[in-house]
């Protein structure tokens, strides 16, 4: 875990999703599944959702276009090792509270949570090889 506050390096979401689908181990069919839209992976889907509700919480800061980075309460979260990052831990969070208050539609009851490893990802050295455990 000592990787994860040693700056705060830029990401993007390319980068963000070939890491997670590495760190899940996703086999490629598993990765290519598309939405019944067709206009997405579900893997992607799931990331950008985990994006957008980590940036709410104010745990990442977006840089500029699809690019993001860790943000000094991201920082501390991490620090912390919570057991998971789901909904019910973002709440804790007044800016998510007010997020989800003024769009019911990001409730996010039936998306999967698997936050915290993109919080690992995100604030990871880029350097690195492997994402933190």
């Amino acid at each position: 875990m000592e990787r994860e506050t040693r700056g705060a390096a830029i990401h993007t979401m390319a980068e963000t999703v070939g890491s997670l689908a590495k760190e899940f181990k996703l086999t490629e069919p598993e990765q290519e599944e598309l939405l019944p839209s067709g206009s997405e992976t579900v893997f992607t889907n799931r990331v950008r959702w985990a994006r957008t509700f980590l940036k709410k919480a104010g745990l990442i800061d977006a840089t500029g276009r699809g690019r993001f980075r860790i943000s000094q309460r991201g920082i501390e979260v991490v620090k912390d090792k919570p057991g998971g990052i789901d909904n019910r831990f973002l709440s804790q969070f007044a800016e998510f509270q007010d997020a989800i208050a003024h769009n019911p539609r990001d409730s996010g009851k039936n998306r999967p949570h698997r936050t915290v490893c993109a919080v690992k990802i995100i604030s990871s050295d880029p350097r690195s090889s492997s994402a933190p455990v």
